[in-house]
């Protein structure tokens, strides 16, 4: 089931993340990347507007899954529950980063097998957090 192993990699990567938030962010951007890169090549392979709009709910289903995981990671390293502005910060930028992910597919599909894709997602994600 590839949504099950999707929240699994994000939360495995979440699990291991630590240290400073801008790393430890940038570790769960890193597989979150990796897991849309996989589904973009799927997408690729099957063609046709069906196969699109599929791998588009995967991605909203995945920018869900990564925010809860996310929130989770915070509250942990910052050692107390995220406050009512730093949650809706954090639906905010997961909005953002899902309109970044498709635009990349459409435009630069070749970006997802860049190494630094991931810690570009976390860069614009830190920046609308303002935490870290």
């Amino acid at each position: 089931r590839k949504v099950d192993g999707s929240a699994r990699c994000l939360e495995e990567a979440a699990t291991r993340a630590g240290g400073p938030i801008p790393e430890a962010v940038g570790a769960v951007m890193a597989a979150f990347a990796a897991e849309k890169r996989r589904g973009l090549g799927l997408t690729a392979a099957l063609r046709g507007p069906k196969a699109e709009m599929e791998w588009r709910r995967a991605l909203a289903d995945g920018a869900r899954r990564a925010e809860g995981v996310l929130a989770g990671l915070l509250a942990r390293l910052l050692s107390r529950p995220l406050s009512a502005a730093e949650t809706a910060r954090l639906s905010l930028a997961i909005a953002a980063l899902e309109g970044a992910v498709a635009t990349a597919a459409e435009r630069d599909p070749q970006a997802f097998a860049d190494p630094g894709f991931g810690a570009l997602l976390a860069r614009v994600l830190l920046g609308a957090l303002d935490i870290g």
